[in-house]
């Protein structure tokens, strides 16, 4: 069974528009070039994007075995960045973390597979501290943010099962990732939503009694020339 990997990549401070562009052509051909992964799309992220670093690198791998692979490769000593930036010092030193979050789909729904245009990412944790049951009733309720937003046009809400490359210094529990067509989507017809702002931003609030998140969350977006979300729909 198929399984899809998001990682978030962070460039060094002062590293050139020349370098990051190479690193994003890098990651989005690296289907070519590693035998684990199957597809691969990669975007720099756009202004506004906050908590996750420059770029989202989403991946392919046909199977279990290929995850496995990829673990060995990095106790081995030649993680992704190696296989992926080793014959290129110049990439290599720019990027200063690789953080790769495998990912199990809890819920969702892929009606516009041909959508491109801007692919959402928001990493979040959940306290360890949070009642089952309030877990679970958060897995149902965000799942119904897109029948209040048409602009999402593909959606998909999962648990992070493990991490590959750097350890990220929140270990984030699940991904919640949509598709729009515009910015003005995500940025508008999202982020304004009364359904968002009313009654899901309670579980993030820390002052909400209701509140179940860690603060320290991921908000990113980026160009998407497809849906990475339809790769296994």
């Amino acid at each position: 069974m198929s399984l899809r990997i998001c990682a978030l990549v962070t460039f060094v401070a002062g590293a050139s528009n020349a370098i990051r562009q190479q690193a994003e052509d890098a990651l989005r051909q690296a289907a070519e070039d590693i035998d684990e992964i199957d597809r691969s799309h990669a975007g720099l992220h756009l202004p506004g994007s906050v908590g996750g670093g420059d770029l989202t690198w989403d991946l392919l791998l046909p199977d279990q075995h290929a995850l496995e692979s990829l673990r060995q490769r990095e106790k081995a000593g030649a993680g992704l960045r190696d296989a992926l930036f080793g014959a290129s010092p110049a990439l290599a030193t720019s990027v200063s973390a690789l953080h790769a979050a495998a990912l199990e789909v809890v819920s969702a729904s892929v009606r516009h597979p041909e959508t491109s245009g801007i692919k959402r990412t928001n990493f979040v944790r959940v306290l360890e501290t949070a009642p089952r049951d309030r877990v679970a009733q958060w897995e149902r309720e965000v799942p119904r943010l897109p029948d209040h937003v048409p602009a999402i046009r593909n959606w998909s809400l999962s648990r992070v099962l493990d991490f590959l490359g750097d350890r990220p210094p929140t270990i984030w529990t699940h991904a919640w990732e949509q598709d729009f067509e515009t910015v003005e989507g995500l940025n508008e017809d999202y982020m304004l939503s009364p359904y968002h702002w009313g009654h899901l931003d309670g579980w993030y609030d820390l002052e909400d009694p209701r509140c179940i998140m860690d603060p320290h969350l991921a908000h990113v977006y980026c160009p998407s020339r497809e849906s990475v979300l339809a790769w296994i729909a």
